[in-house]
Parts: structure tokens; sequence; C-alpha cells
């Protein structure tokens, strides 16, 4: 995920995972690698706190969110050009809305699948909607950074 965020020319990112005790250390991973602020945001915080972190992110003072399925549907914001799903979405039109946050208003965007084993049947299924280039570990394409999103 670092690597990926290190390594594609992005104006914001979105990180989609399922389980919600797992964002603040993935939050803090992104903090630490890129050393710039990272916006964590689940459902167990406020409302309140909740919209205060989405104008931080709206307002481009992060350049980077973490949620839960949370912001997969009903947020706009035109700069995600960069969608990594951490885990995979357990729903084909969950997918669907999570990969539509990197391609709004015609624009284009990046969207990228981090995988394990448990993932086969899941991405068995995604794959006959979507079209998904799967690499495996060993054929991975290196990202040289200059790889725009």
């Amino acid at each position: 995920m670092v690597s990926i965020l290190k390594g594609v020319t992005y104006d914001q990112c979105i990180i989609f995972y399922n389980e919600k005790r797992r964002g603040s250390e993935i939050a803090y991973e992104v903090k630490e690698s890129l050393g710039e602020e990272c916006v964590y945001i689940n459902s167990d915080q406020m409302q309140s706190e909740r919209i205060r972190l989405m104008n931080r992110f709206k307002a481009k003072k992060s350049r980077v969110i973490v949620s839960t399925d949370l912001l997969a549907r009903g947020i706009d914001v035109q700069s995600i050009s960069l969608v990594i799903n951490y885990d995979l979405a357990m729903d084909s039109q969950v997918h669907q809305h999570r990969i539509g946050r990197a391609s709004r208003w015609h624009s284009r965007g990046l969207v990228f699948l981090l995988l394990t084993q448990k993932d086969e049947k899941m991405l068995e299924r995604l794959s006959r909607q979507w079209s998904i280039r799967e690499f495996r570990e060993e054929e991975r394409p290196e990202i040289n950074g200059r790889m725009r999103a």
C-alpha cells in the first residue's frame, strides 16, 4: 500500500478497509510512511467529528483518507484520483461504489485491490462483472513513481 502511495502521482486518495478496528493502524502507517496528515473516519466517531474530518479532506488539508464502506456512497469529492482497497469489498455493489470514487465527473483514476488467497472466490465474482487485471506476486509490475492516477 505504501509503495502505491509513494509510486503513483495522485491528487487525493481514499483507502477502504473492512474491519473498523484496523483503520487507525492503516492511518498511522500512511502518516508515518508519507510524513503527512492522513484523515481516518469510522462509524464510532460522532457525526460532528466525521463532518469536521471530511471538511479537512475536501479542503485538501489531507491527501489521504482512510475509511470503511461508510464513505463508499454519498460523498462527492472530485479530486479523488486514487482508490486503494486494502480489503476486498464483500459485495459487488459496494465494490462498484468504492471504485466510483476515483472517476467522478468524467475524470479518470486508478483503483488498486490488495488481495490475499482468501479473496479468490470474491475476485472471481467481481471479475465476471468488471475488467480486472490480476497480477500475481511474481509478475507484479513495479511502480516507478511517475505512474499517474
